[in-house]
């Protein structure tokens, strides 16, 4: 019995050998795929971020890029890698570039990511309207980073100052002409006034139009007629062509025509 126990010992031993072993090599697998497991996601994520359409950048706080998608590079006519390390405000037309530094500088005050609009100088030179959405971030070392997704937006941009610069010729006409105008939704019958029909009927800008306060501007004998042009044309479009004693809300007499 006494001689025994040494063997014994020693198999439970060998065993607990080959147990840590075991435990050894099944860590090293589930490190390994672990790894592998990440290195796909990395990979399947810059390919993500390669094929999209949006310009895509990691930048400092200061400007500095430390990232550039492939559309980045191929807005500005050069290869991602001749962008990493450049100053990303040199990218930015020259009218724009305090606005984008201040923009920057602001955004460590923001939890949530934060849009601007500015021109940069595509690599035909033209200045594109960019709208970007930058979110800050920090890196390993604790530094602040800049994440931005832009997207070229310069026809919008262009339609959107062209109609602006319609409303507001169509504006100075309707003044000058003393000509207001105004539409109604037919599903919720929601008027609508230009600025100049607030002006012809002399309320504030605050004032909310709807049909039977409109009929009431009209003199009580021109309620009538107006009331029914207005329906028949709600009810099947027919027009009308109409000029009726009018009162102000100040109390001034007019004639308008509708």
């Amino acid at each position: 019995p006494q001689q025994a126990a040494p063997e014994a010992l020693g198999a439970v031993l060998s065993d607990a050998r080959a147990m840590r072993q075991q435990v050894v090599a099944h860590a090293a697998d589930a490190r390994t795929a672990y790894e592998h497991a990440l290195a796909q996601s990395e990979s399947h994520h810059r390919t993500m971020l390669e094929g999209q359409r949006e310009l895509i950048s990691l930048a400092t706080q200061e400007g500095r890029l430390l990232y550039v998608n492939t559309a980045y590079g191929r807005h500005f006519g050069l290869d991602p890698s001749a962008l990493v390390g450049r100053d990303l405000f040199d990218l930015v037309d020259p009218t724009d570039r305090e606005a984008v530094r201040a923009h920057f500088a602001e955004l460590e005050a923001s939890a949530a990511p934060a849009r601007t609009r500015n021109r940069n100088v595509s690599r035909d030179g033209r200045a594109r309207w960019m709208e970007w959405t930058n979110t800050i971030q920090r890196g390993a070392d604790g530094a602040l980073l800049v994440h931005s997704v832009g997207r070229d937006v310069t026809e919008q941009h262009e339609a959107e100052q062209a109609l602006r610069a319609s409303q507001s010729l169509l504006e100075n006409m309707g003044r000058v002409a003393g000509v207001g105008g105004w539409a109604i939704d037919l599903a919720t019958r929601t008027l609508t006034w230009t600025p100049q029909t607030y002006r012809l009927h002399e309320v504030d800008d605050d004032f909310v139009p709807d049909i039977d306060r409109a009929i009431e501007f009209y003199a009580p004998e021109a309620r009538p007629v107006i009331a029914r042009a207005v329906e028949r044309g709600l009810a099947d479009g027919t027009p009308w062509d109409v000029e009726l004693p009018f009162v102000t809300a100040r109390g001034r007499p007019r004639w308008v025509r509708a």
